[in-house]
């Protein structure tokens, strides 16, 4: 079972925008996100992705291409897709991507009109990043 978490971020009239992460989603510590995502551009970045599977560091990302490689399938190891934002790797879901190659605006990012909006879905984490002060705070 995957840990699932929204990335997101508070609006100025309250209200949220934020993208998914389907695997591995309550492993972040929010030194570490601030850390990976210290400026709300790269929030934004990360956020207009959507949906992603999990987010790594260049050598967790080496380390994930050779656990597919040995566990999973060489091949398909070649097509993981990862999007670089600032110091972190976003990895797609090549599926998913082909699919939103075919569905207009299938991934965008999602409203919530309010944390407990967010606490309500199917999920385990919830991670809000506050553009005044550039921080994020873990709810679950």
């Amino acid at each position: 079972m995957s840990t699932r978490a929204i990335f997101a971020k508070q609006l100025p009239d309250g209200t949220y925008v934020g993208g998914w992460q389907w695997n591995d989603g309550g492993c972040f510590y929010p030194s570490e996100l601030n850390k990976r995502f210290s400026t709300e551009e790269k929030v934004d970045e990360l956020i207009s992705v959507g949906e992603w599977k999990g987010i790594f560091s260049k050598k967790e990302k080496e380390e994930h291409i050779q656990w597919y490689k040995e566990k999973i399938s060489k091949a398909e190891a070649d097509d993981l897709m990862f999007k670089k934002i600032g110091q972190a790797y976003v990895l797609l879901d090549r599926i998913k991507e082909e699919r939103k190659n075919k569905i207009n605006n299938f991934y965008q990012p999602k409203n919530y009109e309010s944390l407990d909006d967010m606490l309500g879905q199917d999920l385990n984490f919830v991670y809000v990043f506050n553009p005044l002060f550039c921080t994020w705070k873990k709810y679950h």
